[in-house]
């Protein structure tokens, strides 16, 4: 072959040199691995090393030792930036090699080969690495962010120049390349259970996960494992990988390169999970170690390590911790998984045939909880009655009583509405002799009825009911009353069973029932006469009054307005007072009816 002709072929060898994503898997191999590419299955040694050379400079002189070459082919060497093997598109990398330094030799009719490469380095007067490519990131010895990339080497590739195909390949390592330490970064990284799921990604811009530059980890198809994790010395199972370095040269189609500017370096970035060990470890060092393929360090080389906290004992409080039906109770608590699912707060005791009330709360981010649960006299026993909160194997008690009644209430906006009770109480006089009993304080006497044949009318008052909004967002309000039973219901003077065969001649309707006047004032009516003048405790004008003769339901109906304030007004002290009747039938056993009135402020 003629000298022209030889040169023609020597830089279509060069265009080969662009595949030196193939070409440089000296870089994606342990040191002490052969570095033939396939198909080849070449043997070569550069100054005894099978696979790179550590300690080069400008004017190193690399002997070459190959066997099992093609008989009798024409082969060339060449030195590439490592950049070559990262650029995308992969055409560009043609453009990282050094086309004016190549060394062409030949191998003998047995297919050894022996050669002399002498190592060029930028910048170096007597031998300068010059490549095709201008670009300044084009470098012998690689640049530090490329070492922080993996890039840790320069590569010296044989390919045979009449098939065009690369044969084998070496690192050339320049000095003592160090990369930067990698970072790791935990969420969530605080209120840790077993078994939770944490996300890793590189504490700074870049990570510096430099194990893998070539392939990413693991690459099952060129023989890179996975990572390693541990969470206090326990193993931990994972889902960690870390991308592949890329060199975004104009045109680059590859998504590692999307939205970059040309000449952008995209170092490795880690992604994935880690599961902490069921039970848990004890402590909280969460280690990651990636594959090392590189011929620099070893194989725990990229490692980081980051601390995450575990949950304290989970907890639950209740605010008020005593009330009757109706009451609204408050609920929190901390150090619940935050990725358990909902945490189910109940209350411990029912009565007889029913279902005590329980509400699901979802942990926040931090394990955090917040909701409300309300009495129900007819579900939850009266007594000590505990809120026990579950989820999975965690479990927190806050003490409760439920209590028969309430006659008072507060709330801060957790929950939105409180309420208090009254049990009206309806004496029914048969005309043989018989006792009226009349409650004090938390019951309301209704003149008694002597049963004549007739339906009749009796006649009360309510409660006077003292309404404060002093919360000062002035969101508006609403008073309304509804029974607790459907029904009043008979209980005899004197004990045993009232003597009706049925629900209706023992019981009165509660609709029977009417709120005559309700009417709200203000508690204080000020003083004009007073310097300066003493306004009242409200602005009456803020408050709808509720309409009169208002039948008063039970669960089966809706509650009636007692009174309301629309929002942008409202504060203030109020009194509530109504007058109330209530139908009798003619039919009814004698008897005390008693319902319990709830009256809720929302």
């Amino acid at each position: 072959m003629d000298r022209t002709r030889l040169r023609r072929r020597v830089t279509a060898v060069i265009g080969v040199m662009g595949l030196l994503a193939a070409l440089l898997v000296a870089l994606t191999a342990a040191p002490a691995a052969a570095t033939p590419v396939p198909p080849s299955t070449s043997n070569c040694t550069y100054n005894g090393s099978p696979s790179a050379v550590t300690g080069v400079s400008a004017g190193t002189s690399i002997s070459v030792s190959c066997t099992g070459m093609p008989a009798s082919a024409t082969l060339a060497l060449a030195q590439a930036s490592p950049l070559a093997g990262v650029a995308d598109p992969a055409s560009a990398g043609s453009g990282f090699a050094d086309q004016t330094h190549i060394v062409i030799g030949s191998s003998d009719a047995a297919g050894n080969f022996s050669g002399t490469f002498i190592v060029h380095a930028t910048g170096d007067v007597t031998n300068p690495f010059t490549p095709t490519n201008a670009n300044p990131a084009a470098t012998c010895p690689p640049s530090q962010a490329q070492i922080n990339a993996g890039l840790v080497g320069c590569a010296l590739a044989i390919a045979n120049v009449a098939t065009l195909l690369p044969v084998n390949t070496a690192t050339l390592v320049f000095g003592t390349p160090t990369p930067a330490n990698p970072t790791l970064a935990l969420n969530p990284n605080a209120n840790i259970q077993a078994g939770n799921v944490l996300n890793a990604s590189d504490l700074n811009t870049n990570g510096f996960w430099w194990g893998a530059p070539l392939t990413g980890a693991p690459n099952a198809a060129v023989g890179v494992p996975g990572f390693s994790a541990t969470v206090g010395g326990v193993t931990a199972t994972n889902t960690l990988s870390a991308s592949p370095t890329a060199f975004c040269a104009t045109g680059a189609v590859g998504p590692l390169c999307s939205g970059k500017p040309a000449n952008t370096l995209v170092p490795p970035a880690l992604s994935g999970s880690i599961t902490v060990p069921t039970p848990l470890p004890p402590n909280g060092t969460v280690s990651v170690t990636e594959p090392n393929t590189t011929p620099v360090g070893n194989q725990g080389s990229v490692t980081a390590s980051a601390t995450v906290t575990f949950a304290g004992a989970a907890t639950l409080t209740a605010s008020p911790s005593s009330g009757g039906p109706g009451t609204g109770v408050s609920l929190s608590g901390d150090n619940w998984n935050s990725q358990g699912g909902p945490v189910t707060v109940a209350f411990t005791t029912a009565n007889a045939g029913q279902t005590v009330d329980s509400v699901q709360l979802t942990p926040n981010a931090s394990g955090h909880i917040g909701g409300s649960i309300t009495v129900d006299t007819v579900k939850e026993a009266q007594g000590p009655n505990p809120l026990v909160a579950t989820q999975g194997t965690l479990t927190a008690t806050a003490p409760f009583t439920v209590t028969a009644l309430s006659s008072s209430c507060e709330t801060t906006g957790s929950p939105a509405s409180c309420s208090t009770n009254q049990v009206i109480t309806q004496p029914v006089i048969g005309v043989q002799p018989g006792l009226t009993v009349n409650e004090t304080g938390l019951n309301v006497s209704m003149a008694p009825i002597t049963l004549n044949g007739s339906t009749q009318t009796s006649t009360g008052n309510l409660n006077q009911v003292e309404f404060i909004d002093k919360r000062g967002t002035l969101v508006g309000w609403s008073l309304t009353a509804q029974f607790n039973g459907n029904a009043f219901t008979c209980t005899p003077v004197g004990g045993g069973t009232c003597p009706g065969k049925d629900a209706q001649h023992n019981t009165i309707p509660a609709t029977n029932f009417l709120m005559k006047s309700p009417v709200v004032v203000c508690r204080d009516a000020g003083d004009p006469s007073t310097v300066p003048a003493t306004p009242p405790s409200c602005l009456i004008s803020d408050v709808t009054q509720a309409p009169g003769n208002t039948p008063v339901p039970g669960p089966g109906g809706s509650a009636v307005s007692l009174g309301a304030s629309a929002t942008g007004g409202g504060g203030g002290s109020f009194l509530i007072n109504s007058s109330i009747s209530l139908l009798v039938p003619a039919f009814v056993s004698a008897g005390n009816y008693s319902n319990t009135l709830n009256i809720t402020a929302t």
